[in-house]
């Protein structure tokens, strides 16, 4: 033990790739098979090409259950609902609907059916709201640079009654009240983070949700202190720090992303989950490269196009969706 806290004595290790991860094999898994069906793809083909594709040891939580709907006959949106899916308002599709914002710049209604039709494989209600919110802070963080106006704009997205969106609401009003993020972080704890006595679920949608706008709004813009906050105020906290990350990389966009991050560009991403549609470690480039030309199509398929190198976007507002209401328990979520 006396040499465990001298870092004199550890040894530096340089990773050669990636470790893989639900955080962005699951968007690589959907990117896929848009590539392959196309804009125009159902919910129930992307359900399919899980059964074919994906490695069922390899995912948890929501995905879990809706993969084992899926061998059984139950397809979207009965597989993400709470009758079948008991994490149903587990954090699945918030951490893996980074893709659909950005694909859809300036397109927050093409980025909402984008999430209705994807996240309920998986979830339902706050669920799926959560993956609509952060798609649409992405498609609005092509135009817009400050966070607490995205967290406000993502607002727009999801039903003003919804669990999440009242969340969202807290957040926003401790991080004016409070100037510490600690201090916001104990109220939202104390508020959000505990039912019934008992800490809720570590995969809990709206908890986890909170600390990916704590980082964001406390983060005030700076990709570093983003994801330290967002990653310390802990959860699932790798997953919501991606989130924060996420945003606001695309806010400075990738020129701009300091160094010493920018280098695991270079590294490859092992894979497990996907081995049949990527036999290979997956390189960067060949996701980004996919993810720009999914954008285009996105872009002009909805009224969008392309001018001497430059794209036209059609001006969209958010508009929420429906709230949905669990009849199985009789609230709404």
């Amino acid at each position: 033990m006396q040499y465990f806290n001298n870092k004199n004595n550890y040894e530096k290790w340089t990773p050669r790739e990636m470790g893989d991860q639900d955080d962005i094999y699951m968007e690589f898994m959907f990117l896929s098979s848009i590539t392959r069906h196309g804009l125009d793809i159902t919910s129930a083909q992307f359900a399919e090409d899980w059964l074919k594709y994906l490695n069922p040891n390899r995912i948890w939580g929501a995905n879990k259950g809706a993969y084992n709907n899926f061998r059984k006959g139950i397809w979207p949106p009965e597989s993400g609902s709470p009758r079948f899916n008991e994490y149903w308002d587990g954090i699945d599709f918030q951490i893996e609907s980074d893709l659909f914002g950005l694909i859809s710049p300036g397109m927050p209604v093409i980025s909402n059916a984008w999430c209705d039709k994807v996240g309920h494989l998986m979830n339902y209600g706050d669920g799926v709201y959560t993956g609509m919110a952060v798609a649409a802070m992405y498609t609005e963080a092509f135009f817009e640079s400050n966070p607490r106006k995205l967290a406000e704009y993502s607002l727009k997205a999801i039903p003003a009654e919804s669990g999440y969106a009242k969340m969202v609401r807290d957040v926003l009003y401790f991080h004016q009240m409070y100037p510490n993020w600690q201090d916001a972080w104990k109220e939202l704890e104390k508020k959000w983070g505990v039912k019934d006595g008992k800490l809720v679920s570590p995969i809990d949608v709206k908890i986890n949700g909170a600390y990916i706008y704590m980082g964001l709004l406390y983060g005030e813009g700076d990709f570093w202190k983003s994801m330290n906050i967002s990653m310390r105020c802990g959860r699932d906290s790798d997953c919501n720090p991606s989130n924060a990350a996420g945003i606001i990389g695309t806010i400075i966009g990738m020129k701009n992303i300091p160094p010493k991050w920018a280098v695991v560009r270079n590294l490859p991403i092992e894979n497990r989950a996907i081995n049949v549609i990527y036999p290979n470690p997956i390189k960067w480039d060949q996701i980004l490269n996919s993810t720009v030309e999914v954008g285009k199509w996105n872009i002009i398929q909805n009224g969008g196009y392309l001018e001497n190198g430059v794209f036209y976007i059609p001006s969209q507002s958010p508009v929420p969706t429906p709230l949905e209401r669990n009849i199985w328990t009789g609230s709404s979520k």
